[in-house]
């Protein structure tokens, strides 16, 4: 597998390395991990031999320079490490089409193996958006056109694919992102309040946030908001996980709204599973997502969710079953969802618990590993993968 960045630990890394770690366990596909490291993180990491172990054999190449040169390197590096580790493995997949993908486009015919790519995200700041913006726009689709296998999202990113090529390649197949079911489970009273009492949540209603403090992810308008939810739900407590360009601008708003007491800024934590067992409540106001992987892990967890209704987000939540879906930046939308969860325990456990049998039934780890290995073995024998998974 080919992942920029994996010790970045962003929900398309923590896919390819769950997936990774899910071949290594089935011991139906020895898997490993190329990736790429800023140089003074590559020497740490040499200096003290503490690499993160993520269960899996992990390849890095440091890359030197700015963005540009950068770029280039990870081409030419990533080219050079392909070839010398050929013996190693029989399929080459590729996480994120504006950077792995073109890598293995370049690599397809050297190598002659097949060359497998995920569509990690949709919309702005999504593949094709990013490969949109990029030059020599016929070199790019010539060398993504090389690739064995599209693995897309959703609907709108195989849109955006075919868009993109303006034809329509029928080597495209839609496998959603999974969760760990076994480790993403729901809690009891007694746990939650347990758990609670060790996060230090005092209040009653805890409502999470889990995501990257940034523009796309919305949670300025989820604080911007929430002044009127607390107005409505004196004991509702918002948790926010995760850090960003945002942060800053995010506290003052706090302080200038008298939110003190009422939201909590934790940082990037390493015990998601633990917050998300506390919560009464997920929220993620999102402007665009591919699938997000804490929305997946709330409904294994028994929480019901509010997320905007966006392509990807729509497709893991079922509106008014799993989830509450409202449009993007509609801040009245959006405190109405919040409140009428909180101020309902039977609504919030009902909801709860179809997220819980919908992660069972359709995002399981374990069916979705076995999807990508029938996938591959498909590939190998040069069967039409498409055409199997448009008869299922």
């Amino acid at each position: 597998m080919v992942v920029p960045y994996v010790d970045q630990l962003g929900g398309m890394e923590m896919q390819s390395l769950q997936l990774a770690r899910n071949f290594e366990e089935n011991r139906k596909q020895s898997t490993f991990v190329l990736t790429t490291i800023r140089p003074v993180d590559y020497l740490k990491g040499l200096v003290s031999g503490n690499w993160p172990s993520y269960g899996v054999k992990v390849y890095r190449l440091p890359l030197p320079g700015s963005y540009g040169s950068s770029v280039f390197f990870f081409f030419v590096f990533g080219t050079i490490a392909l070839i010398c580790l050929h013996k190693k493995y029989d399929i080459i997949h590729c996480h994120q089409l504006s950077s792995s993908g073109l890598l293995g486009g370049m690599c397809a015919r050297l190598l002659r193996k097949p060359i497998v790519a995920k569509a990690a995200c949709g919309g702005e700041n999504g593949d094709v958006w990013n490969l949109q913006r990029m030059r020599l726009q016929k070199v790019l689709k010539a060398l993504l056109w090389r690739v064995d296998l599209f693995v897309c999202l959703s609907s709108q990113i195989e849109n955006e694919i075919l868009e993109w090529f303006g034809t329509a390649p029928d080597h495209i197949v839609q496998f959603p992102n999974f969760v760990n079911i076994e480790m993403f489970k729901p809690s009891s009273t007694k746990q939650k309040t347990e758990m609670r009492h060790r996060l230090m949540l005092r209040s009653k209603l805890q409502v999470l946030f889990v995501g990257r403090l940034d523009y796309i992810k919305g949670v300025d308008t989820l604080l911007d908001c929430w002044e009127g939810v607390v107005a409505r739900c004196p004991e509702a407590h918002l948790v926010i996980l995760g850090t960003g360009e945002l942060r800053q601008d995010l506290e003052r708003t706090r302080l200038n709204c008298g939110l003190r007491d009422s939201v909590s800024f934790r940082g990037r934590v390493d015990n998601v599973k633990d917050y998300l067992q506390a919560a009464d409540l997920l929220v993620l106001p999102s402007l665009a997502e591919g699938m997000p992987n804490v929305v997946l892990e709330a409904m294994a967890c028994g929480l019901p969710v509010v997320a905007t209704d966006i392509p990807g987000t729509r497709e893991a939540v079922e509106n008014r079953v799993t989830g509450i879906l409202v449009e993007p930046r509609n801040r009245q939308a959006l405190v109405s969802a919040v409140v009428k969860l909180l101020e309902d325990s039977n609504l919030r456990e009902a909801i709860g618990s179809n997220g819980r049998a919908q992660a069972e039934r359709r995002f399981n780890l374990s069916s979705i590993g076995e999807r990508y290995r029938e996938a591959y073995n498909r590939l190998l024998h040069n069967d039409s993968v498409k055409r199997y998974y448009s008869s299922m």
